[in-house]
């Protein structure tokens, strides 16, 4: 008697398609009705288990059976093939299913077949999806829904509008179903009497996407708002120029100061002009340093202030040889040119007996002279006097001196003269010095030619260190394809240059605390600073985009963002007091330790699904 299946129970084509849907392994047992095959012993001998394989060969996109395909199935025992399925019997272990057909990338696939107890039947059930090489990929490049939030400078969100146009701002465009390229987003503030508008180029990347993929992509852009800043009320200090017919005069120069420093300067003109706010001028002195020749070609100095209230003025010059001699006057305070020697107007100095000037070993006759570059004192930070003398190349015997007044407190300490050889100053090393008083400096001047009070600072920067900060960015986005793709990376990453303290509290921290010191030893340390390419412009966010490539079948699940910031510190001695920078330069951003996941075949997919390449924007 034979034992009977429990599939006869079922439809045998309902049971079929059962299996074929599911890919389930089934299993079967036998009802016992009277089984009269028995043992040596007289136990009941229950016949071999067996293992059938089927499946159907299918299009991988359209899901339609594929007839005509040429399938083997090894090892088997019988095997029977129709157009577009099969049925092997086949044995426990690996058995392998070779596919192929023109017009489609042929598939090998291994299927374990388990061994089961004897008297049961295992059914193993393959779909096989294949993937056609004739027909390309079919994609498009998708389009945009664009919309844009507002934050004020201290990202408090405010209440705006925004508008899309062409580059030119001529044509408006709707914000919906947009084409990539270039536009101009004009974002609207509700209160526009306390936020400007902001208008910026903005560009939407073209991306290509399926054939199938729904919707757009939403493109969101933050627009900072500034402020408006209340009109400032301006002020503007004139100074004219004259003779004593009333007609304008060109000077050979004229520089505007405010307390003693130089805030403007001219040259071969007739006025010189200064702005500032009317707030910013209270309080202070304002003056005019110039210089002008008289008829005889001779140098002359003269300097005035203006009256407190007063923001103009008029200088009546008298060009005569014979009028009253003037001094040298330095910017902003009374100096004077002092020598063993006769001064005359405008700096001229005729050498007296007891000091003998000589060019290349010959005794001169002729006046020297002496002109002060105030234009170049402005270029050079640590210069604090400019001076040309003529004729060049002339030595004295004894120093000549030029002696002006200390508005730094001392804190500045001792002085260096140095000399221009070239475009390069060279300290002296003629028997020249700057000697420093109680309150004035004196140039001991051995020889002439351009020459310099310098202020000394020393610079030495520690070894740099490199710093990384790191963010974890979950993405949770997958590659369905069996191909790989590259997608583009969104990320923030940052770029600039942040000092730990400004510079002029750096120089207080070091103990100045004279107003014009600080002043001077900060533009100093700027000025150096900027040499070495620093400047404290602060670090700032910016979208970079980083392309990567995702193997198929492949989750990508996060990644680190890293941005490496170089750390630099540099120490300034001046007169034994040390000024420290410490600074923090972006110096890249880029994407770490990107964490992948494999799942294969047989998930569904979602709209997680990158197939195709596309954009991450996690951040």
């Amino acid at each position: 008697m034979k034992k009977k299946s429990f599939f006869r129970s079922f439809n045998a084509k309902t049971a079929l398609f059962a299996v074929m849907v599911s890919g389930a392994l089934l299993t079967g047992c036998y009802k016992d009705d009277g089984l009269d095959v028995e043992g040596p012993t007289g136990e009941t001998t229950l016949p071999a288990a067996t293992y059938t394989l089927n499946g159907t060969v299918i299009d991988g996109k359209t899901g339609e059976a594929i007839d005509g395909a040429t399938i083997t199935v090894t090892p088997s025992t019988a095997f029977t093939a129709k157009s577009n399925s099969f049925t092997a019997t086949v044995a426990p272990g690996d058995v392998t299913i070779s596919v192929t057909k023109d017009g489609y990338k042929p598939v090998s696939k291994i299927v374990t077949i388990n061994a089961i107890a004897a008297g049961q039947s295992a059914v193993y059930s393959q779909i096989i999806s294949m993937v056609s090489t004739t027909v390309p990929p079919v994609s498009k490049v998708a389009k945009y829904d664009v919309s844009a939030i507002a934050f004020s400078e201290d990202n408090v969100s405010v209440a705006a509008t925004a508008k899309l146009y062409d580059v030119t701002g001529a044509t408006e465009v709707a914000m919906q179903n947009v084409v990539a390229g270039a536009y101009k987003l004009v974002v609207t503030p509700a209160d526009q009497n306390k936020y400007d508008v902001y208008t910026s180029i903005v560009t939407l990347d073209e991306v290509v996407v399926p054939a199938d993929f729904e919707g757009n992509l939403k493109k969101v852009f933050v627009a900072y708002l500034t402020e408006k800043v209340a009109p400032v009320e301006n002020v503007t200090y004139s100074y004219h120029f004259t003779d004593l017919s009333g007609n304008l005069f060109n000077v050979q120069s004229a520089s505007l100061t405010v307390d003693g420093e130089v805030v403007a300067t001219m040259a071969g003109y007739h006025t010189i002009k200064y702005t500032l706010p009317k707030a910013d001028a209270e309080g202070h002195e304002f003056a005019v340093v110039y210089t002008y020749l008289d008829e005889a070609g001779v140098e002359r100095y003269g300097r005035a202030a203006f009256a407190p209230g007063k923001t103009t003025g008029t200088a009546n010059i008298d060009t005569s040889a014979t009028s009253s001699p003037s001094t040298e006057v330095g910017v902003g305070e009374d100096g004077k040119l002092v020598a063993g020697s006769t001064v005359t107007d405008g700096g001229t100095i005729i050498v007296d007996n007891n000091i003998i000037a000589t060019i290349d070993g010959t005794p001169i006759a002729e006046p020297i002279s002496i002109q002060r570059k105030v234009a170049e004192e402005l270029e050079d930070e640590t210069a604090l006097r400019v001076y040309e003398g003529t004729p060049a190349g002339t030595v004295f015997s004894e120093p000549i001196k030029i002696a002006f007044k200390d508005i730094y407190g001392t804190e500045l300490g001792d002085l260096t003269l140095m000399y221009k050889e070239g475009d390069n100053w060279v300290e002296d090393t003629k028997g020249g010095s700057v000697t420093t008083g109680t309150s004035t400096y004196t140039m001991n001047v051995k020889h002439f030619s351009t020459f310099k009070a310098d202020a000394k600072m020393t610079t030495v920067e520690a070894p740099s260190t490199t710093d990384v900060d790191t963010k974890t960015i979950e993405v949770n986005k997958k590659n369905d394809a069996d191909d790989k793709i590259t997608v583009k990376v969104k990320m923030q990453a940052v770029i600039g240059t942040e000092f730990e303290t400004s510079i002029v509290d750096a120089v207080k921290k070091a103990g100045f605390t004279n107003t014009m010191a600080i002043q001077k030893i900060a533009e100093i340390v700027e000025s150096r600073l900027l040499a070495l390419g620093l400047s404290n412009t602060g670090i700032t966010e910016y979208e970079q985009t980083q392309d990567f490539e995702l193997a198929g079948r492949t989750a990508f699940v996060s990644y680190d963002r890293a941005r490496t910031y170089k750390l630099e510190s540099f120490t300034f001695t001046v007169n034994g007091k040390n000024v420290v920078i410490n600074t923090k330069t972006a110096v890249k951003t880029e994407l770490t330790n990107p964490i992948l996941t494999y799942y294969g075949h047989g998930h569904t997919h979602g709209g997680d699904n990158l197939s195709g390449g596309g954009i991450i924007d996690a951040e």
